[in-house]
């Protein structure tokens, strides 16, 4: 199940996002690479963003083609496409919020 917020909740995550409050967010990303060592190259949106991360942290390792959320570097756990899809929906919806606020939210 996921938690789609209300006026007010909408309204705090936009204050948190707008400056008002500084926090970090562990984002899904999709994992294109698995070396042996424990890392794997992951693309961050849709675009030509890629990165390293450790996979260390995870019970066992990913799959290409399957979705990590990471922060810091670490993937935290395993998604599946559908859930990963969702998340990444929420981002674009308070995105969006705060174009729609007129302010610029930095980093989405």
């Amino acid at each position: 199940m996921i938690f789609l917020p209300g006026v007010r909740e909408r309204q705090r995550i936009f204050s948190i996002f707008s400056g008002e409050y500084r926090m970090c967010l562990a984002v899904p990303v999709r994992v294109v690479e698995v070396s042996e060592e424990g890392r794997a190259r992951v693309q961050v949106g849709q675009g030509e963003n890629y990165m390293e991360i450790s996979t260390m942290l995870l019970p066992e390792a990913p799959h290409v083609g399957e979705y990590v959320i990471v922060h810091a570097g670490f993937a935290l756990r395993s998604l599946d496409a559908v859930e990963a899809e969702e998340s990444l929906k929420i981002f674009r919806q308070i995105a969006e919020l705060g174009v729609n606020e007129g302010r610029e939210l930095e980093n989405i």
